[in-house]
C-alpha cells in the first residue's frame, strides 16, 4: 500500500470538476473573477517554514502568473498531443510543459501528457515498472511532483499503475540492483540508458544535480511504498551530501547550467518528505543553495565565477536558466523571465529562501564588502578529494557593481573564473569578463589569477589566441594614458595590461556571432613570455564620476611587472602584489604588504565576510552557517553526530555506522 502525506489524502476527497472559467476552483489552483491565478502550494509544517509577508507573497503570486501566462502562449496544436516528446529524459521538458499548463487552466491537454505511456530508449527499458519511466533522472524529478502534487487530477487506473511501478522498483535500492532486462553494464554502448547500464535501474551518473534528482526520488518513493530498507539507504546518501554541502561545500558550485537543476530535486524532498530529519535536511540544503545564489544574483546579471559553465549564459542581464529560475523569488532586475522548466517546482513549493539571504539578493545592505569563499573538488566524495579545498574565490559587491574572481590550482575546462557586473540605470547591468584566450569560461594551466577587494590581477603564460576583454553593448570603452576603461553612468573599470598589444574589435562568427549579438569582443595579441592584465573596480561613493576616477587613476594609480611580479596599485590605495607561482597556479599575494596564507585553515571557511557590515559565514567542516543583512539574521546548523542508523556513504564517514542522521536546527531572527 503506498502511503501519501496527509495533504495528498485530503486533496483527493475533494470533487473535480474541470475549470477553464474564471471564479472556478479545483485542487490545485483557485482563478478569481479578474483571471488571476491563486496556486495551492504544497503545505509545509511550519517549523521547517522560513518566515514570509503578505507583500512577499503578493509579488510571488505576480510573478507566478506572469509565468504562467508565459508557459500556456504556446498554441500551435502540439499540446498535448502524442507528439510531444517523452523519449529517455526529454520529460525533463514535456512535464513541466504540461504541468504548467494545467495550472494556467489548460488540464485536459496536460493531463494527457502526465499519463501518456513514456516511450522506452530501447524496448523492454520499462516493463518492469509497468510502462512507467522511473530510470531517468530529469524524468524522476517530474515523476515525483505529478505523482504528489497533481495526482488528484490523475486518473485512478493511473495512480494505481504507478504505486505498483514504485513499489516494485523500491523493493531494492535501485541504484544497486541490476535491470532485469539488460542486467550489466556493457562498456560497447553509448549513451546513458539502461541499456549501457544494465547493473542498475536508475541514471547513476554522479553530477551534483543528476545524484540529487535520482537519490530523491528513490526516497520518496520507498517512502510512500513503505519499503523502509530502501528508504533508509537513501536517507543515508541525503544526509551525507547535505553533510558535505555544509562541512566542505557543492562540488558543482553556483553553476550557470545546472544550480536550479540541484535546487528543484531538493525542493521535492522539502515538499514530500514525511520523516522530519529528511525535510529539516531538504530545508537547510536549500538555505546553503539560495546563499550561494543569492552572492552571485545581481540585478539579473551573474557577478563572479562559475563552475560548469559552458558559455552559454551568465555573459548578460536575465540570459540564462539561472536567473529566470531565481528572479521568481529574487526579482530586481529589468522585464521578465524566460521559460525554465525548473519554474514547475518554484511555483508550487511554499518554500522561502530566509528573509536575510533575500536581502543579499536584492543587495539590501551597506556595501561594498568582500565575501571570501573556498570550493571543493568537483568528484569531491572520490578518497582524499574533500582533505582541502581547491578553489579560492573573491567577490567585491559594491553599491553599483561589483567584481568577482576565482584562484584555480591548474586548468578546469568548465570553469568561468571571472565576471564583473557594471550597474546602468533602470535597473540595468550591464557584464563584463577578460580572458587570455578566445573561450571566457575556461580556467587554463599557467594562468593566475589574484583579487584583493576591488583589484584584479591575472598573470598567464604566453598563447597562440588572444587577450580577450568581454562586454556587454551597455557598457562603453575608452583609453587614457595607456589605460582602458569600461564604464556605465555610475561604476567603472580601469584596466592595465603588461605584454599585451593594442585591442581592436573582434568580429564573431557562427553560434557566437548569435549568441553575443548585443556584447562586444576586443582582442589584443600575447607580446612577452608571461603576460599580465590588471583590473580596477570603482563607482559612484567612491568617485563622482567616471572623470574623477580617471584623474584618481593617473594621480594615485601605479602597475608594474618584473621578474614575474606584479604590483598593483589603486586609485584608492588598496595595494595587491602578485608573483607567478610556477610550481602550481595558486598565486603568492601580498594584501596591503601582508602575506596570504593558502595552507592556514582559516582560509578556508566556505563562505567569511571581510569587513563588518553584513555577515555570510560557514566555517570548513564547522557546519554552521549564518547570514546577516537587511536586519534580519539567518543561522542554521547540520551535523550527523548522536544517531544512529544505515552507513552513511561519503568517504570521510565509511568506517562511522553510527552517523547517519542529522542533528539539524535553524533560527530566523
Amino acid at each position: 500500500m503506498i502511503r501519501l502525506p496527509i495533504l495528498m489524502l485530503t486533496c483527493l476527497l475533494i470533487v473535480f470538476s474541470p475549470f477553464a472559467a474564471n471564479g472556478s476552483e479545483h485542487p490545485l489552483t483557485t482563478i478569481a473573477e479578474d483571471g488571476t491565478i491563486t496556486i495551492h502550494q504544497v503545505k509545509t509544517d511550519p517549523a521547517f517554514n522560513n518566515p514570509t509577508d503578505e507583500t512577499y507573497e503578493a509579488v510571488l503570486r505576480e510573478r507566478y502568473n506572469a509565468l504562467l501566462t508565459l508557459w500556456a502562449r504556446r498554441s500551435d496544436g502540439s499540446f498535448g498531443t502524442p507528439s510531444s516528446n517523452k523519449f529517455a529524459e526529454n520529460e525533463k521538458r514535456s512535464y513541466p510543459d504540461a504541468m504548467m499548463h494545467i495550472l494556467a487552466g489548460n488540464v485536459a491537454p496536460g493531463v494527457r501528457v502526465l499519463e501518456a505511456s513514456d516511450s522506452p530508449q530501447s524496448p523492454n527499458d520499462n516493463d518492469h515498472t509497468f510502462g512507467i519511466d522511473l530510470y531517468w533522472a530529469f524524468t524522476l524529478k517530474g515523476q515525483v511532483r505529478k505523482f504528489f502534487h497533481f495526482r488528484p487530477l490523475l486518473n485512478p487506473d493511473y495512480i494505481a499503475t504507478m504505486e505498483r511501478a514504485i513499489d516494485a522498483w523500491t523493493k531494492s535500492h535501485p541504484r544497486f540492483t541490476p535491470h532485469p532486462v539488460h542486467q550489466r553494464y556493457r562498456h560497447d554502448v553509448q549513451g546513458w540508458g539502461p541499456n549501457r547500464f544494465g547493473h542498475r535501474q536508475v541514471d547513476g551518473r554522479r553530477t551534483d544535480n543528476l545524484y540529487a534528482m535520482s537519490t530523491g526520488s528513490v526516497y520518496l518513493f520507498a517512502e510512500a511504498a513503505g519499503n523502509e530498507e530502501t528508504r533508509l539507504r537513501a536517507k543515508s546518501e541525503i544526509l551525507g551530501y547535505v553533510w558535505a554541502l555544509y562541512s566542505i561545500g557543492h562540488g558543482e558550485w553556483d553553476s550557470i547550467a545546472y544550480h536550479s537543476h540541484v535546487v528543484a530535486p531538493f525542493i521535492n524532498i522539502y515538499d514530500f518528505a514525511q520523516d522530519p530529519e529528511v525535510k529539516m535536511a531538504a530545508k537547510l540544503a536549500l538555505d546553503h543553495f539560495f546563499t550561494a545564489a543569492a552572492l552571485r544574483y545581481h540585478k539579473g546579471a551573474f557577478l563572479g565565477a562559475s563552475k560548469r559553465d559552458y558559455g552559454g549564459g551568465g555573459y548578460r542581464q536575465m540570459d540564462s536558466g539561472f536567473m529566470d529560475f531565481f528572479h521568481y523569488w529574487f526579482g530586481h532586475a529589468p522585464g521578465e523571465s524566460s521559460r525554465e522548466p525548473d519554474q514547475i517546482h518554484a511555483i508550487t513549493t511554499s518554500y522561502r529562501p530566509p528573509p536575510a539571504v533575500r536581502a543579499i539578493a536584492r543587495r539590501n545592505f551597506k556595501n561594498p564588502v568582500e565575501i571570501r569563499a573556498t570550493k571543493p573538488n568537483y568528484e569531491n566524495w572520490q578518497e582524499g578529494m574533500s582533505d582541502r579545498p581547491r578553489n579560492f574565490d573573491s567577490q567585491w559587491i559594491g553599491r553599483h557593481g561589483g567584481i568577482g574572481s576565482t584562484i584555480d590550482p591548474g586548468g578546469n575546462g568548465d570553469l568561468a573564473p571571472f565576471r564583473a557586473v557594471l550597474e546602468g540605470p533602470n535597473d540595468t547591468a550591464g557584464v563584463v569578463a577578460v580572458a587570455p584566450t578566445n573561450r571566457l569560461n575556461t580556467k587554463l594551466s599557467g594562468c593566475q589569477i589574484a583579487q584583493h577587494g576591488n583589484l584584479v590581477v591575472w598573470i598567464t603564460p604566453q598563447r597562440d589566441q588572444p587577450w580577450n576583454v568581454y562586454f556587454t553593448k551597455n557598457v562603453e570603452k575608452s583609453e587614457s594614458d595607456g589605460v582602458i576603461y569600461l564604464a556605465t553612468d555610475r561604476a567603472w573599470i580601469a584596466i592595465h595590461r603588461s605584454g599585451i598589444g593594442e585591442f581592436s574589435h573582434r568580429k564573431l562568427s557562427g553560434g557566437d556571432a548569435r549568441r553575443f549579438t548585443d556584447a562586444f569582443f576586443y582582442a589584443a595579441p600575447h607580446q612577452t613570455e608571461l603576460t599580465v592584465m590588471a583590473l580596477e573596480y570603482a563607482e559612484r561613493g567612491d568617485f563622482d564620476s567616471l572623470g574623477d576616477f580617471q584623474q584618481a587613476v593617473a594621480n594615485n594609480a601605479s602597475f608594474s611587472f618584473s621578474d614575474g611580479v606584479v604590483n598593483f596599485t589603486g586609485a584608492s590605495g588598496r595595494i595587491l602584489e602578485v608573483t607567478h607561482n610556477p610550481e602550481n597556479d595558486i598565486p603568492i599575494m601580498r594584501l596591503n604588504g601582508e602575506l596570504r596564507d593558502f595552507d592556514d585553515p582559516a582560509e578556508w571557511a566556505l563562505w567569511r565576510t571581510i569587513g563588518d557590515e553584513i555577515e555570510v559565514s560557514l566555517g570548513w567542516k564547522e557546519g554552521g552557517l549564518t547570514v546577516q543583512a537587511g536586519g534580519h539574521t539567518f543561522r542554521a546548523h547540520f551535523s550527523l553526530d548522536g544517531l544512529t542508523g544505515p552507513e552513511i556513504t561519503r568517504q570521510e564517514l565509511e568506517n562511522r555506522s553510527d552517523l547517519t542522521a542529522s542533528s539539524a536546527g535553524f533560527s530566523n531572527d
